[in-house]
């Protein structure tokens, strides 16, 4: 059964699953017997639109000062889109694999709210990286195997390069592993 812990503003927003870039890095920020953690947080793509968005609503305020207000009207609507796409891709991704408690918790925040998803762990099958190809380039992302459950995707992007391969070796490595003795 999965269970909604936590949803403050997060809404369902349509969104493209695919980003041409290496965009969507889960790193493992702790790996032990007991408990493994993947982060993923896009600093630098999240950044960038933010001073991009800076730039263009100051372009546009400059504009306004200056007197043409059409001019204003089209820094400050593209200012609104890049603010769009920041709301649609900064996410910051979390999935914790615990097994003294026996959790299998997904959190994503964005600038919209806080969601918190949990399983048991014993539901988490594996991990298995599902492959995007578009053009002439291959984008990836995880997707964790549940027991009696649909697919969970960990991102909501794909993206180049192979952290999504290490991630989900990293994960059905860490199932694979006998608990500690306590």
């Amino acid at each position: 059964m999965t269970l909604l812990i936590k949803s403050q503003g997060m809404h369902g927003a349509t969104e493209s699953p695919r980003l041409s870039a290496n965009l969507a890095h889960m790193k493992i920020s702790r790996d032990t017997p007991d408990v493994l953690i993947l982060d993923d947080t896009p600093w630098a793509l999240s950044l960038s639109l933010a001073a991009t968005v800076v730039l263009f609503a100051g372009a546009g305020l400059d504009a306004a000062w200056a007197g043409d207000f059409l001019e204003s009207l089209g820094f400050w609507g593209c200012a609104a889109l890049l603010l769009g796409m920041l709301a649609a891709f900064a996410r910051r991704s979390q999935l914790v694999l615990d097994r003294r408690n026996d959790t299998l918790i997904h959190r994503v925040r964005d600038i919209r709210g806080f969601a918190e998803t949990r399983y048991p762990l014993a539901t988490l099958t594996g991990a298995t990286v599902q492959t995007d190809r578009e053009s002439d380039a291959e984008s990836y992302r995880i997707i964790l195997i549940l027991h009696n459950h649909p697919p969970l995707p960990v991102t909501p992007t794909f993206s180049g390069g192979s952290d999504a391969r290490t991630s989900a070796q990293a994960i059905n490595t860490w199932l694979d592993r006998p608990l500690p003795a306590a």
